[in-house]
C-alpha cells in the first residue's frame, strides 16, 4: 500500500504544479490581451482585470497548497534541535495540529463559499462563490498534502540555494542572501 501512497503523493504533485502553471499562463495571457487592447487598440477589455484578479486568489492558494506539500513554507527549524527521541514525536504532533487547522479552515471556508454563491461579479457575472471557493478547496489540498506525507512518513528535501559564490556552503544565510558578498572596502 506504501508504494501506491507514494505513487499518489507523485501525482498529487505533479497535478498541482501543472495546475499553477496553467493558472500563471491564463493570468499573463488575460493581463497581456488587456494591455494590447487598452494601449494599441485603446479599447479596454471590461472582464479581464477581473479575471485576472480571480485567477490571482486561486493561484496564491493552489500555490500555497504546493508550498506545504514541499515544506517550503516559513518554519521555525530551530525547535527541532530537541533529543532525536523527541524530535519526531514534535514533528507529528505538529502536523496533526496543522491539519487540524486545516479542517477549520476548509469548512468555515466552505460555509462562507455557500454563502456568496448568489452574489454576482460585476463583469464577468460569475457567482462569488466561485473565488471563495478556492479557500475551502485550497486548504483541503494542503490536508490531503500533508497527511500524505505523514502517512509515507516522506519530506520532500528543502530546496537549498545553490553555492554560486566559492567557499559557501548551501543553505548558509551568506550564500541565500548574495548582497551578504559585495565589497565592503570603502571606496
Amino acid at each position: 500500500m506504501l508504494p501506491f501512497l507514494k505513487s499518489c503523493d507523485t501525482w498529487f504533485h505533479r497535478c498541482l504544479a501543472g495546475l499553477c502553471a496553467l493558472l500563471v499562463a491564463v493570468m499573463l495571457v488575460t493581463v497581456g490581451a488587456q494591455i494590447v487592447m487598452r494601449y494599441a487598440l485603446n479599447a479596454p477589455l471590461v472582464w479581464s482585470e477581473e479575471l485576472a484578479r480571480f485567477t490571482m486568489v486561486w493561484l496564491a492558494l493552489l500555490a500555497s497548497a504546493l508550498a506545504m506539500r514541499r515544506a517550503q513554507h516559513i518554519a521555525m527549524t530551530g525547535l527541532y534541535t530537541l533529543p532525536p527521541s523527541v524530535e519526531p514525536i514534535l514533528k507529528a504532533l505538529t502536523a496533526l495540529a496543522t491539519i487540524l487547522i486545516l479542517g477549520v479552515l476548509t469548512y468555515h471556508g466552505w460555509e462562507l463559499a455557500e454563502r456568496t454563491m448568489r452574489q454576482r461579479s460585476p463583469a464577468l457575472g460569475l457567482p462569488m462563490g466561485y473565488m471563495y471557493a478556492a479557500i475551502p478547496i485550497a486548504t483541503f489540498l494542503m490536508m490531503i498534502g500533508h497527511a500524505l506525507a505523514l502517512i509515507t512518513r516522506t519530506e520532500p528535501p528543502l530546496v537549498e540555494p545553490s553555492p554560486d559564490i566559492a567557499g559557501d556552503q548551501p543553505g548558509t544565510l551568506s550564500s541565500a542572501y548574495p548582497s551578504a558578498h559585495y565589497n565592503k572596502e570603502p571606496i
